[in-house]
C-alpha cells in the first residue's frame, strides 16, 4: 500500500501581509519524489518552508507523517544565515581577543546535529559519499559560495532525514560537481530518503525523481507524474509571466570611457596562500578597456578571490603588485575611491545584506558601496536609482522589504544596485544564480546591451551563460591560469 506521506488540505499560507500561497491541496505518497518548478516568487520556497512549520498557515491544514527534526534542508537562505552566525562568531573572538580561532567546516557539519561517537561513522560515511574530506579542516570564510554549498548538503545528510529538501542546490557548482551530486541524489532515493527537489532549471532535475508540481504566484498549475509534466507545453508558459527588460539602454547607461585607463586590470606574478593551501600562484594578467572577461574554472579554483582582489576585499591584495582603473593597490589611493568605479553583483553581497531595508534602499546604497544607506542620497541619485528601478521593472518591490523577496527577486534588485553609478567595470559573479528561464534570458540580454556602455568581468559555472559580447576567458585550475 503506497501511504500517504505528508498532505495538504486547502492550505493558504501569508508572508506579511500578503498571501503567498493560495489553496493548496497535494499529497506526497511514499513511493514518491517531487520536483517544485515556477517562476521567481512563484512560492516554491514558501511552500518548503510550510512543511517545515516555518511560515504562517492562515487556512487549511498540513498533515505530516514523520518527526520535524527528521528534515533536511539546503537552500540558500540557510547559507546567508551561517554566513551571519559566522560574522558574529568573529566579532566576538575579536572582541575577546581570540582572533586566531576560527570555525572549521567539520564544526559547521556537526554544529546542530549533536551527534555521539557512535554516529561518527554515519558522519564519515556522508563525507566520503559527498568526496568534500579535503574540506574538513578549512576556516568556513576561506571557502568558495559552490564548496560552501557543499558542506550545507553534507549538514543535511548527517541528520539522517527522512525527509530531504534542496532548494536549488546546484547554484554555484562546477559541472562534475553537479553530474556528482545527480548521482548522491539517485542513491539517497533509492536508499528510501524522500525528497523535494525545487529549481529554476528543469534540465537539473534528477531522473530519480517521479513527480513534478508546477506554481504560478502561488498556486498550483500542474501536479503530476514528471515526465507527462515535464512534456506538457504549459509549463513553460509559466516562464514568460514577465515583461522582458527594456533593451535600449543608449539612452539609460552613459559609457565613463572618457575617464578609463588603457589597462583597467594588471596583475603581476600574484600569489594569494591561507596557510598551507595556494589558491593562486604567479598570476599575469591584464584587462584593457574594451575587453570582456569572463573567468571559469572547477570550485574552489580561485576564481572568487580574483574578484575579491580587485574589489578589496581580500587584504593579501595589498601585499601583491596589483592596480586596478589606473591606481596601484597600497599607493595611498582607499578602496572607497576605487569602488566608485565599480559595480557588483555576486551572492556574497546578497548575503552580507541586511534584510530589514527596503528594496529602495538597497538600490540607493549602490551609490555608497555600503550596506544600507549611509548618508542622505542627492536628487540626482534618486532620479537615477528611479531609471534603473524602470529598466529593471522594480516598481512594484521598492516598498517592499529586500528579505520579504525570493532570492531570485533579490538578485535583480542588486543588479540595478550596481548600475546606478554607471560603472567603468561591472563584475557579475554568477549573475543568473537564483533565476528562472525569462529573468535568465532578460539578464543575458541586459548584460549583452551593457557591455557597449560599460567593460564587464564575469564569473559563471554554466557555459551557455556566457553572453556573445565576452572576448577574453580565463581558465583557472590548481592555483594557475590560462587564457584565451
Amino acid at each position: 500500500m503506497n501511504k500517504c506521506f505528508i498532505k495538504f488540505d486547502n492550505v493558504s499560507v501569508r508572508l506579511g501581509n500578503k498571501i503567498v500561497l493560495s489553496d493548496i491541496n497535494w499529497e506526497i505518497k511514499e513511493n514518491e519524489n517531487w520536483a517544485i518548478i515556477g517562476h521567481n516568487g512563484a512560492g516554491k520556497s514558501t511552500l518548503a518552508k510550510t512543511i517545515m512549520g516555518k511560515t504562517q498557515v492562515v487556512k487549511g491544514s498540513i498533515r505530516p507523517l514523520y518527526s520535524q527534526n527528521k528534515i533536511g534542508y539546503v537552500s540558500f537562505d540557510l547559507h546567508s544565515w551561517l554566513m551571519e552566525e559566522e560574522n558574529k562568531l568573529e566579532d566576538l573572538r575579536s572582541f575577546s581577543g581570540k582572533i586566531n580561532k576560527t570555525t572549521r567546516v567539520k564544526d559547521i557539519i556537526l554544529r546542530s546535529n549533536k551527534l555521539s561517537s557512535k554516529s561518527l561513522r554515519h558522519f564519515l560515511s556522508v563525507i566520503n559519499i559527498l568526496q568534500i574530506n579535503y574540506l574538513l579542516s578549512k576556516n568556513i570564510n576561506q571557502l568558495s559560495n559552490g564548496e560552501i554549498r557543499k558542506v550545507i548538503i553534507a549538514r543535511a545528510m548527517v541528520k539522517k532525514p527522512r525527509l530531504l529538501i534542496l532548494d536549488e542546490p546546484f547554484e554555484g557548482l562546477d559541472q562534475k560537481s553537479r553530474n556528482e551530486y545527480q548521482s548522491v541524489i539517485s542513491n539517497l532515493i533509492k536508499k528510501g530518503i524522500k525528497i523535494l527537489f525545487i529549481t529554476n532549471r528543469l534540465e537539473e532535475i534528477p531522473p530519480d525523481i517521479s513527480h513534478a508540481l508546477v506554481l504560478i504566484n502561488g498556486n498550483i498549475f500542474i501536479k503530476r507524474e514528471k515526465a507527462e509534466a515535464l512534456h506538457n507545453l504549459p509549463i513553460y508558459a509559466l516562464f514568460k509571466q514577465h515583461n522582458l527588460i527594456k533593451n535600449d539602454l543608449s539612452r539609460n547607461a552613459n559609457r565613463q570611457s572618457q575617464i578609463a585607463p588603457d589597462v583597467l586590470i594588471e596583475m603581476n606574478n600574484v600569489t594569494v596562500r591561507y596557510g598551507q593551501k595556494i589558491v593562486l600562484k604567479n598570476i599575469n594578467w591584464q584587462m584593457q578597456k574594451g575587453e570582456n572577461w569572463a573567468i571559469v574554472g572547477p570550485n574552489g579554483s580561485g576564481k572568487s578571490t580574483i574578484l575579491k582582489l580587485i574589489t578589496g576585499d581580500v587584504l593579501q591584495a595589498y601585499a601583491n603588485n596589483i592596480s586596478i582603473l589606473g591606481f596601484k593597490k597600497g599607493d595611498g589611493k582607499s578602496i572607497w575611491e576605487i569602488k566608485k568605479y565599480i559595480g557588483e553583483v555576486s551572492p556574497d553581497l546578497q548575503l552580507r545584506y541586511q534584510k530589514d531595508v527596503s528594496v529602495f534602499e538597497v538600490i540607493i546604497s549602490g551609490f555608497f558601496d555600503s550596506v544600507g544607506i549611509i548618508q542622505t542620497p542627492t536628487p540626482q541619485q534618486i532620479k537615477q536609482a528611479n531609471k534603473w528601478i524602470s529598466i529593471f521593472h522594480l516598481n512594484r518591490y521598492i516598498h517592499k522589504k529586500i528579505a520579504d523577496l525570493s532570492s531570485g527577486q533579490q538578485r535583480m534588485i542588486f543588479f540595478a544596485r550596481a548600475m546606478v553609478k554607471n560603472p567603468l567595470l561591472l563584475i557579475l559573479d554568477e549573475p543568473c544564480q537564483g533565476l528562472d528561464l525569462t529573468n535568465r534570458k532578460q539578464i543575458l540580454d541586459v548584460i549583452e546591451n551593457l557591455s557597449k556602455y560599460t567593460n564587464l568581468l564575469l564569473v559563471t559555472h554554466h557555459k551557455d551563460e556566457i553572453p556573445k559580447c565576452i572576448n577574453k576567458i580565463m581558465y583557472l585550475n590548481n592555483s594557475y591560469a590560462k587564457f584565451n
